[in-house]
């Protein structure tokens, strides 16, 4: 990374085109979760009764809702499975 690439809040994946600001990444995640949170909640759910359907630990499904942690992709795929939810990758222009 240059000087210039340095805390320019953007994420780079690879050779491939264009880039995501990290703010925008980051927001998104973060309105993943809380959806995912509010369907565990309606289901009624516990953070454990999540956790282990998940495979993973009670704390990683607390730290992700509470914004503690940045949860990775296969992460955040097993909770959504685990409250009944299909994540499906989208072009970053939307377009499908």
């Amino acid at each position: 990374m240059t000087g210039a690439d340095e805390g320019a809040g953007v994420l780079r994946k690879g050779s491939r085109a264009g880039t995501i600001p990290l703010d925008v990444r980051v927001a998104a995640m973060r309105e993943l979760v809380n959806r995912l949170r509010a369907y565990r909640r309606e289901l009624g759910l516990t953070q454990a009764q999540v956790a282990k359907m998940a495979g993973v630990n009670q704390s990683s499904v607390s730290d992700a809702e509470r914004g503690a942690a940045n949860p990775s992709a296969m992460f955040l795929v097993s909770y959504a499975h685990a409250v009944g939810v299909v994540l499906v990758p989208q072009p970053p222009d939307g377009g499908g």
